[in-house]
């Protein structure tokens, strides 16, 4: 295959909603000649990528889509493969850095990664500030990860002080490593944990659940939701879900406002 001027760009699209999408990712958008991605993110942007050459698959296609896009990069072509939220966390970067490296033909194809807002930062924002001291993020989709990997990530990061995003919480049927993990962290942090779930974040629908680890409403989670369990630092005031940065035990005086 003849590599010439061509090249990919992996975006994010964040939620979907115009306002989070980046002028870098905009530019990007409106330089390219073929758009790449699964149909339900690329219905995202149809209008505003009207007329382009378009590379869809559905769900499961995601290496005949990266195939398909890398060829018509190869070709000369210029690629945007679009993901939601940011292209490097659970989406197709990774994969197209993979099947690149797996052929000679395609080492000096140019693959840009453009960074886009990931649901953890959506969500965190709605709730408040849940994440600023650090936190871990997991996927409990055990489709690509052994699921025995995934118990062992979460016993590791339910030992730390780390807030942890739960990523792919549960599908219509794949809801046994939800429960597993909330044992897990109950077993680690105690019940009365604070945490919360955010469904569709960053969008017009968006629904947010905050309360105790031992209350959260499992049977309203699914593959759109994002649940986040706190840490020591966690507190719920006034609303807002947040931890304590610090600041008031170096600076403030006892009382101080």
């Amino acid at each position: 295959m003849h590599i010439n001027s061509g090249e990919i760009a992996v975006i994010g699209l964040g939620s979907g909603l115009p306002q989070h999408l980046t002028p870098e990712v905009l530019e990007a958008l409106e330089a390219c000649e073929v758009v790449a991605g699964y149909s339900r993110y690329v219905d995202f942007i149809r209008e505003r990528i009207a007329g382009k050459e378009r590379i869809e698959t559905g769900m499961t296609g995601e290496v005949e889509r990266c195939r398909a896009a890398l060829a018509a990069a190869a070709s000369g072509k210029r690629v945007c493969m679009v993901c939601s939220g940011d292209p490097g966390i659970l989406a197709m970067a990774g994969l197209l850095f993979e099947l690149r490296a797996r052929d000679a033909s395609l080492a000096d194809l140019p693959i840009r990664v453009l960074p886009g807002i990931t649901a953890a930062s959506l969500a965190a924002a709605a709730l408040g500030a849940p994440l600023q001291n650090g936190f871990c993020l997991i996927s409990l989709s055990d489709l690509l990860v052994p699921a025995d990997e995934v118990r062992q990530n979460l016993r590791a990061v339910a030992a730390s002080a780390l807030p942890v995003t739960l990523y792919n919480p549960a599908g219509r049927k794949r809801r046994d490593l939800l429960a597993e993990a909330l044992g897990i962290f109950r077993e680690a942090r105690g019940a009365d944990t604070l945490c919360a779930c955010v469904r569709h974040a960053g969008r017009p629908e968006e629904w947010r659940w905050v309360g105790r680890l031992t209350d959260l409403p499992e049977d309203q989670v699914d593959m759109s939701s994002l649940v986040l369990i706190g840490g020591p630092r966690t507190r719920y005031e006034n609303g807002a879900l947040f931890e304590a940065r610090g600041y008031a035990e170096k600076y403030l005086a006892d009382g101080e406002a």
